[in-house]
């Protein structure tokens, strides 16, 4: 691409008037280019009108010039077209009081409304090119503002920091003595903390060691109560297993009648006597055998008298 640097303002116009056309005719060229090279086209044309347009603000005082000058091509154009306007008029006005043939009215007509376009597309050229320069103006002249504003709001800051310099110096200082004082007292804060921490991992440590101590102590209790249980359960279980049922006793101590003759007054005894006594009155509830010799009431299935020993009769 070209440099820009030496070109006359002029030459700058007519390029930049030529790269607007050529991005308007790539505009209707869209639909059917291909898209990657219409977007490459597009960005080379791009690039190239941003360039001018930079070289042409560079040269305000020309753009200046530039405007008024379209402007006063605009008013002599503007002049123009309301003549050939006034000759459109005219002619339609002596087609229709027949002073013209049709045909030759109809060419006469063309020739005065293309030169009427003409002149209208010249004028829409000239308001875009001056609406485009205005702007490239107004943009130079933000710049030169803009940096006239930050120079100045410089200065005033140089001014504003040599009288706070002092005061900003002595905010420092305490800000460096706070500091300072915080950071100590932090210092203590943590000393205290850590401190007091040490004391409460004794504490705690003390209090596992005896936690441990009790669930040492209630797991021996429960295992000394759990062995007692077992014990008892085994003794249990073998006493019942040595009480004999009452049929088995009764059957028992028939068949020793049946082999022995026991000796009476050496079975009486006084708790026997008990005993035999409570067992005729719990028998004497029950239907069973009355001994003949003795009147003592036998279980059913009995032989001989549980009391005396006499064969009782079935």
């Amino acid at each position: 691409m070209p440099e820009n640097n030496g070109e006359g303002f002029e030459e700058l116009v007519k390029k930049r008037q030529d790269l607007g056309d050529k991005l308007k005719k790539l505009e209707k060229k869209k639909e059917t280019a291909k898209e990657k090279i219409y977007l490459k086209v597009k960005t080379d044309y791009e690039k190239r009108l941003e360039d001018i347009n930079r070289a042409i603000k560079e040269q305000a005082s020309f753009a200046e010039e530039r405007v008024s000058k379209l402007q006063e091509e605009e008013e002599v154009l503007k002049e123009k077209r309301e003549s050939y306007a006034d000759r459109v008029a005219e002619l339609k006005l002596r087609f229709e009081l027949g002073e013209f043939e049709e045909a030759e009215y109809d060419d006469i007509l063309e020739e005065e409304e293309k030169k009427l376009g003409e002149i209208d597309k010249s004028l829409d050229n000239i308001k875009d090119e001056i609406v485009s320069m205005e702007g490239l103006i107004k943009e130079k002249k933000n710049e030169k503002l803009e940096v006239a504003e930050e120079v100045k709001a410089k200065e005033i800051d140089e001014e504003v920091t040599e009288e706070k310099l002092p005061e900003a110096a002595e905010v420092e200082r305490e800000k460096a003595e706070e500091k300072e004082e915080e950071e100590r007292v932090n210092v203590q804060e943590k000393e205290f903390v850590e401190a007091f921490a040490s004391v409460d991992e004794e504490q705690a440590e003390e209090t596992k060691i005896a936690e441990s101590i009790e669930e040492s102590i209630d797991d021996l209790l429960k295992e000394s109560e759990t062995s007692k249980e077992s014990a008892e359960t085994v003794e249990e279980e073998s006493i019942a297993s040595e009480i004999i049922p009452e049929g088995e006793a009764v059957k028992e101590e028939t068949s020793k009648l049946e082999g022995f003759t026991e000796d009476k007054g050496e079975l009486a005894t006084e708790e026997g006597e008990e005993d035999s006594e409570k067992a005729e009155e719990e028998e004497a509830e029950v239907e069973g055998l009355k001994c003949l010799k003795c009147g003592f009431v036998n279980s059913k299935d009995s032989w001989y008298c549980e009391k005396c020993g006499s064969e009782l009769l079935q």
